[in-house]
């Protein structure tokens, strides 16, 4: 039974981390990827999402930095400081690499997808259940082995390992913050959904999006901004702390 529920809880993470930013704008209201669209796509899972990388990427990289590591030491609040000053331009990279993504997964899905199991899988995610379950995917999502990747890897990038253990991660959390009925209710309804090995089988092609979603730059345009403000704050902060000791 463990084993089952652990499996369905991946399901319903998978679901999440692949579906919930998709937002086709000429989609009609009976395109059925169109209604499974509406069901995911909420400006609230957005915000956690974003909210989840600030406090469990961000802010831990920063403080694996040795320089920054000792600034704060010797200024207490500086990285606090230093996300208010950077979330502007992280929210408008967010948004535009979530924009790519969604462009790619739309035209995977509506390649991949019929619109029939659309349909069924909106059905499902639209309902108050499948709602709890993928905001409760967001909220438990775990980046731990992301971000580690992230600051010792030579070229700073994330592995698919990595992404894999943490989508192990979330699963495991998923299954301990949902009331067990929610768990076992949307569990069965996946097993036994007619959809689920259309959607099992492009598994590995989402996969490779997250990969790839992942391992994003900044734009030339965002890094320089992003550049030009931790600089400002750096000189700023650091002068007034120090001047101040």
């Amino acid at each position: 039974m463990k084993s089952l529920i652990r499996r369905l809880a991946s399901a319903a993470l998978i679901v999440l981390a692949t579906l919930f930013m998709l937002a086709p704008a000429h989609a009609q209201e009976d395109d059925g990827r169109a209604r499974l669209v509406q069901a995911i796509a909420s400006e609230r899972m957005s915000n956690l999402m974003f909210e989840r990388d600030i406090a469990k990427a961000w802010t831990p990289m920063m403080m694996r930095e040795p320089e920054i590591a000792q600034i704060e030491v010797d200024c207490p609040g500086y990285v606090e400081g230093l996300i208010v000053a950077i979330r502007p331009i992280l929210s408008e990279s967010h948004n535009y690499d979530f924009g790519w993504y969604r462009t790619e997964l739309e035209a995977l899905f509506r390649a991949e997808l019929s619109d029939a199991h659309a349909s069924g899988m909106a059905d499902l995610l639209g309902s108050d259940l499948g709602q709890r379950v993928l905001l409760a995917a967001v909220e438990n999502y775990e980046v731990e082995n992301s971000v580690e990747d992230a600051v010792t890897s030579a070229d700073n990038s994330v592995s698919a390992a990595a992404l894999a253990a943490d989508r192990e991660a979330t699963a495991q959390r998923l299954v301990t913050s949902l009331a067990r009925e929610d768990v076992l209710a949307f569990g069965m309804q996946v097993m036994q959904a007619p959809w689920r090995p259309e959607f099992e089988r492009i598994q590995p092609r989402i996969h490779d999006l997250q990969l790839q979603l992942a391992n994003r730059d900044f734009t030339p345009e965002h890094g320089a901004q992003f550049d030009k403000i931790v600089s400002r704050y750096a000189e700023d902060a650091i002068t007034a702390c120090y001047n101040g000791k």
